[in-house]
This record gives C-alpha cells, structure tokens and sequence, in this order.
C-alpha cells in the first residue's frame, strides 16, 4: 500500500512539473531547434548593436533665409531732393549702371545752372571771336551752334560788325597812307625836274661867263642867265623842302596805320584777357553747379534689377538724401543668407555642408540645392519684430539653378530657403545612449 501511495506522488509530481513547462516543450519539440532560434535572435541583437556603433546620422540645424546677390543692394538717392518731373523706371525692371531713374524739375536746381551755362558759352565765344579778330581769321562756332544758336548768331554779328568798323578805320588810314606817298613820289618829280633845270641854268652861266670875258656876248645876257640861275636855285630849294614835307607827311601816315593796327590787336588782347579771367572765375561755380544739375537725374549706380521705387510720378516730393530706387547687381553669383539661432551658433563652422530648399520650388520635385558655410557673421542682430536675436551665415551655393532637364529653374534674388546645416554626426548608438549619459551627468549629484 506504501509502494502504491508512493507512485501516486511520483506521478502527481510529474504531472505538475509537465504543467509548468512551456508548451513547446510539452509537446516534445527537439530542444536544438531553440538553441538555434535563440543563435539567430543573439546574432541578429550583435549586429544591431555593431550597426548602431558604426552607423552615423547627421545632425542638423535648421535655418531660414533668402537668396541674396554677391554684393549689396545698393540705393540710388537724391542729396539736395527737390520735385519728381518723371520716373523712367519701376520694379522689375532691368537697369544698367547710369540709366537714368528719376528725373526732377529744373526748378529744383537747373535755373542757376542754366543761367551760368548761357554766360560761360558767351564768355567762350567772346573770348573765340576777339582771338579771331586779332588773327584776322574766321571765328568758329561750330562747338556752340546746336544748343547756344541764338548766341552764336549774335557774336557772328559782333565779328561783322567790328571787322566792317576796323576796316573802315584801316582803310582810311591805308588811303591816307597812299595819298602820301603818292605825293613823296610826285615831289620827287618835281624835285629832279627843278635840280634838271637848276643844272642847265648853271651850264648857259658858265657859257655867258666865257662869252662875256671873250666880248662875245652882251653883258644884259649874262645877267639873264644869272637871274635864270638864281630862280632855277629858288625852285630847286622849294621842291626839295615839299619832297622834306612830304616824306614827313608819308612816314606820319604809316605811324598812324602802324599805331591803329597795334591799338586794335592791344585792346583785341586786353579785353581777351579779361573774359579769360572772367571764365577762370566762373569754371570752379559752374563745375559746382553742372554738378548739382546732373544730379537733378538720379542715375542707376549699378546694372541690375530695380527693386523698388519710392516714388510714384510728377509732383512727388524726394526729401534731402531720400532714396528714390533699391537695385539688386544683375550677373552677380548668388548665396544664400540665412538666420542662425543663437544657441546653434557655436555648432556652425565655416566649410560645413548644407542642404537647402527653396521655398517657392517642391523640394520633391526640383530637389534640393547643395552648398558650403563661407562664413559666419561676427556679431549677432536683433529683429526688429520679434526682438530675437540671430547670427547670419553666408552659404555659397554649389550652383546657381535648382532641378535637371525640364524642371530646371534658375534661382534669383530675394527667394526663401530652409538651409540644413550638417554640424556633426552621431552613431546611432550614440543617440540611444544620450539620456542614459545626461542622466549619468546628474546622477549622485543631490543633496
């Protein structure tokens, strides 16, 4: 009865131990087929841990911004202002360095300089036509006759009119001249005539004077040829003092045509001399106020694309120094700017890779641009909104459009972008493990 009771237990005992064990077992599956089960459940967690230490993911951060051109938008403004007469552009428009943008009325500055214009051209022909006078040429006016004809019509008639009265004067004074000299010659003529006579009258002398001592001839003919001789010296003598009076007379007339011609070219001279001194004068104020008159048109400082303009049209007022246009350098590379947080700041390096998307264009679609930090502002700004503070870093872009084929689109100024900034990267392990380590950093650090 105990050997039976015995193998009771035995039996119940197995059967509760049978109860315990796993239902796999129960049935009697090999006990291999859990060996390699739990094998490849181990291998597969080793290799999971080997890829978490060797796999790296990128750590990012995250910036907005926009395109910008290599090189400042520059300001076309106005330093005296005064009121709008036309706008020649609006935004948008494409622009090359010097066109004009805005034009304002001469009543804001172009009066004074109109004026100083008018009397320096007159001054400039003045000082053209007396140079001309004194070289007796043809003044030229040619430099003026398009925008000062009125002028150039006037000191044409100033030329005419003191030649004509010049020659006028020169030729009565060459008349005079002529007449002298005309009568220097006709004295000498008469003066060889009478000297012609004088020497006759001596001959027949000589003749009677032999005669009368020989008793060849009477004593009244002797006489008469001394009389002749005597009225032959008088004429002789009064022809020679007219030939004298003459010649005076010829040589007072070429000093007078002398002297007029010298007095002529020395007030030509002097009264030249003084419109030259009155331009000299005039130059530094005129170049002031050309200056302020080519500023009445506002000119593109820049080729590039107008931005914005301030104004609307004629009558607008521009204030002293207001800046009339914005434009944005055409042809200048593009990078991008984009705002970097604070607390990112000290993770961003220069020569950091980046991703970015622009806004405007489905990244999924044109895909994404490329880049490189180039650099890094050195101080951080406010916004004026927000009152955020932020640091700005310069992407330079690996290209200058966005997408392949059919969907490439080139970028412009002024386009948002997302920029990924890769500041680092992690193992994947590294990351599973960052709570435990902070956590280990503060443990045993309480009170």
């Amino acid at each position: 009865m105990s050997e039976q009771n015995d193998r009771s237990e035995i039996q119940n005992v197995g059967e509760r131990h049978a109860l315990a064990l796993p239902i796999e077992l129960e049935e009697g599956a090999p006990p291999h087929l859990a060996r390699t089960a739990m094998a490849i459940v181990s291998g597969l967690v080793i290799m999971l841990l080997v890829w978490a230490s060797i796999a790296s993911i990128r750590e990012l951060s995250v910036a907005t911004g926009e395109i910008a051109p290599h090189g400042s938008t520059r300001q076309a403004a106005h330093f005296e202002g005064g009121i709008v007469n036309e706008v020649f552009v609006g935004p948008g428009d494409t622009v090359r360095a010097g066109q004009p943008i805005v034009e304002l009325k001469k009543e804001s500055g172009g009066g004074e300089f109109a004026r100083a214009s008018a009397r320096r051209a007159g001054l400039a022909m003045r000082a053209e036509r007396l140079e001309a006078q004194a070289a007796e040429r043809t003044p030229d006016f040619s430099q003026w006759q398009s925008e000062w004809p009125d002028l150039v019509i006037e000191q044409k008639a100033l030329f005419e009119a003191a030649s004509a009265t010049h020659e006028a004067k020169m030729a009565a004074v060459i008349a005079g001249e002529a007449s002298a000299q005309a009568e220097v010659e006709r004295m000498l003529a008469e003066h060889k005539s009478e000297s012609e006579l004088l020497n006759l009258a001596n001959e027949q002398l000589a003749i009677q004077e032999k005669l009368i001592v020989d008793g060849f001839t009477s004593k009244q003919k002797y006489l008469d040829a001394r009389a002749s001789v005597s009225s032959a010296q008088a004429r002789a003598a009064a022809a020679k003092s007219r030939l004298a009076q003459a010649r005076e007379a010829n040589e007072t007339a070429k000093a007078e045509r002398v002297g007029l011609e010298a007095e002529y070219k020395t007030a030509l001279a002097e009264e030249r001399s003084q419109v030259v001194s009155e331009l000299a004068e005039l130059e530094k104020p005129f170049a002031s106020l050309r200056d302020r008159s080519d500023r009445l048109i506002v000119r593109a400082p820049i080729a590039g694309v107008v931005n914005t303009v301030t104004v609307d049209g004629a009558g607008d007022v521009v204030r002293p120094g207001e800046v009339v246009a914005e434009i944005t350098p055409v042809g200048a590379e593009l990078f991008a700017e984009v705002r970097v947080k604070p607390k990112d700041i000290g993770h961003i390096t220069p020569g950091q890779k980046t991703e970015l998307s622009v806004t405007t264009f489905d990244p999924n679609r044109y895909g994404k641009l490329s880049g490189v930090v180039s650099h890094i502002s050195p101080d951080s700004f406010k916004d004026e909104k927000s009152d955020e503070a932020y640091y700005i870093a310069y992407i330079a872009l690996d290209n200058q459009a966005i997408g392949n084929g059919r969907n490439k689109r080139m970028l412009s100024s002024g386009m948002e972008v997302r920029a990924e900034i890769v500041t680092q990267r992690r193992t994947v392990m590294q990351y599973i493990l960052k709570p435990v380590a902070r956590s280990l950093d503060h443990a045993f650090t309480e009170r």
